[in-house]
C-alpha cells in the first residue's frame, strides 16, 4: 500500500511511533524552527494531524520512544550543542518528565527498546 502525505509546511523531519498505543507505528513530523509536533494516529490522507503541539526550543532533534513503558510512543527533543535529552510521558506540550544530560554534544542519539521489556 502506497501512501501520499503532504503537510504543507517547509523543512519538516518525519518521525514514526505508536502514538495511541494500538500496536501501530503511524506519521509525525517535527518542524524545528517553530519547535511543533505533528502526529497522526492514521496511516491515511484524510484530515491533519491528531495531536499538534509546541515541545523545547525550536530547531532541536527529535526523539520518540516508550520512555514510561506504558505501550505509547511519545515525543522528546535532544539539543547536539550540549548532549541534553528532554523527554515527556504524553503527546502534549509542557515540562519534560525527563530532563538528563548524557554523552556530549555533537553526539547522535539512537533509540531503541534494547532490554524488550
Amino acid at each position: 500500500m502506497l501512501l501520499n502525505f503532504r503537510w504543507q509546511v517547509a523543512g519538516l523531519v518525519p518521525i514514526a511511533g505508536d502514538w495511541n498505543g494500538n500496536g501501530t507505528d503511524t506519521i509525525g513530523v517535527y518542524h524545528p524552527p517553530s519547535g511543533r509536533f505533528l502526529l497522526k494516529n492514521e496511516n491515511d490522507n484524510v484530515g491533519g494531524p491528531d495531536f499538534s503541539f509546541k515541545f523545547g526550543e525550536p530547531n532541536l532533534v527529535p526523539v520518540v520512544g516508550d520512555w514510561d513503558g506504558d505501550g505509547t510512543d511519545t515525543i522528546g527533543v535532544y539539543d547536539p550543542s550540549n548532549g541534553r535529552y528532554r523527554v515527556r510521558n504524553s503527546n502534549t506540550a509542557g515540562l519534560a518528565e525527563v530532563n538528563v544530560k548524557l554523552g556530549s554534544g555533537g553526539d547522535v542519539p539512537i533509540f531503541g527498546n534494547w532490554d524488550a521489556r
